[in-house]
């Protein structure tokens, strides 16, 4: 067996019903191998068996045996079938043992070999039910996976180590529902850039701490935001110790991919390439001529500045208007796609507002108005828009 998976990172992925179905493929197969030492059931267990969890897509079975001892001679058929042993420390390899598949050089699955009625058979078993019963439970774990997964990227047993104090709690029931740590939140008020990614956290129910960055006061430019965000941009969101990333459309795809329920973009390819369309149109086209580094090179007077300002909202929105009327042929609904929230009305909205503070005749985008007034209805719309210091 090559060693190319032992030292793979860290890389957690959405939570695919194609691991239900590969785990109950690979468990009919194993009733077959493992005939002669089986006792008791087998079960998919681990990150995989929680519909909506974050996980590394490495599916996790648990099959009862009669005893550990002589278990090894069941390591030449398992191996025959894909399943390598690979010993663990001890005192665990008294209790279980364990088998790694691979497939295409990287881990696939782990099997688990217990005794019904151990410890280590009841924690799997009773974890995964915690976590199927909570849906608290199951954001908080996947927050906790997220943050691990960043910083022990290269080190999978460390990663899984640091895992181990939720899991106890969660056993005692100590982690059912708790609040998760904060994620810092460097923003401003009046950015929305800002506005869009509160919304998102909000939205995505992700506990932030918010930091002000007073882009009218000159702190854009303060060295320690600079540390957070080379550019200077807001915002920026601190997604473990020291690692800060920037960019709202970085950030909304990370917290897509971290939290994924409740989506914010479609699960579809071409849905999701629409609605990123639908964010760049304002994010790359709209957005950015409207800031001030831009306006105070683009005229040296307000009212030149204004009429830029209007000039390429105007065109930006008017774009947005036309690709709305196109998508109604591909079944757009009440929003910018479809009849629930999306990334896209997450920049939409704050972009509305912007152009009203433009003064630019929103009038001939009836669309554009409509998704806004539908976007502005939802929970955490308010919330996310902050009116001043």
């Amino acid at each position: 067996m090559t060693a190319e998976w032992q030292d793979e990172p860290v890389c957690l992925a959405t939570w695919s019903p194609e691991w239900a179905a590969r785990a109950e493929r690979w468990l009919d197969e194993l009733d077959i191998v493992l005939a002669t030492w089986r006792s008791g059931g087998r079960e998919h267990v681990g990150s995989t068996s929680v519909p909506g969890l974050m996980a590394k897509p490495i599916v996790d079975l648990l099959v009862g045996v009669r005893r550990i001892e002589g278990l090894e001679a069941a390591d030449a058929p398992l191996a025959r079938a894909g399943w390598h042993h690979v010993p663990i420390p001890s005192p665990h390899q008294e209790v279980r043992r364990h088998y790694v598949r691979a497939e295409h050089g990287r881990r696939a699955g782990h099997l688990h070999l217990v005794v019904p009625g151990q410890a280590t058979w009841s924690t799997f078993l009773e974890f995964r039910e915690r976590l199927r019963e909570d849906p608290a439970l199951v954001r908080a774990y996947g927050r906790t996976k997220a943050e691990l997964a960043v910083v022990h990227h290269n080190e999978r047993l460390r990663y899984t180590d640091s895992k181990a104090g939720f899991i106890e709690d969660a056993l005692r029931g100590g982690a059912r529902g708790a609040a998760p740590i904060p994620l810092p939140f460097a923003n401003f008020w009046r950015s929305s850039a800002s506005w869009r990614v509160r919304w998102a956290l909000l939205h995505k129910r992700v506990a932030f701490t918010s930091i002000s960055v007073d882009l009218g006061a000159g702190a854009q430019h303060d060295p320690e935001h600079r540390r957070r965000n080379p550019i200077g941009h807001v915002p920026a969101i601190e997604i473990a110790p020291g690692r800060w990333l920037g960019e709202s459309m970085a950030i909304l795809e990370w917290l897509e991919d971290s939290f994924p329920d409740p989506p914010l973009f479609p699960s579809d390819p071409w849905g999701k390439a629409r609605v990123r369309q639908l964010c760049e149109t304002i994010n790359a086209g709209v957005q950015p001529l409207q800031n001030l580094a831009v306006l105070e090179r683009a005229a040296p007077d307000q009212v030149g500045r204004v009429a830029w300002a209007r000039h390429f909202v105007t065109r930006g929105l008017t774009a947005y208007e036309e690709l709305l009327g196109a998508f109604e042929s591909e079944g757009r609904g009440a929003f910018s796609w479809g009849d629930r929230l999306s990334a896209a009305d997450l920049f939409l909205v704050p972009q509305v507002a912007a152009a009203r503070r433009w003064g630019v005749d929103l009038e001939p985008l009836p669309r554009v108005r409509a998704v806004d007034e539908a976007a502005r209805a939802t929970p955490h719309a308010e919330a996310a828009h902050l009116h001043g210091p």
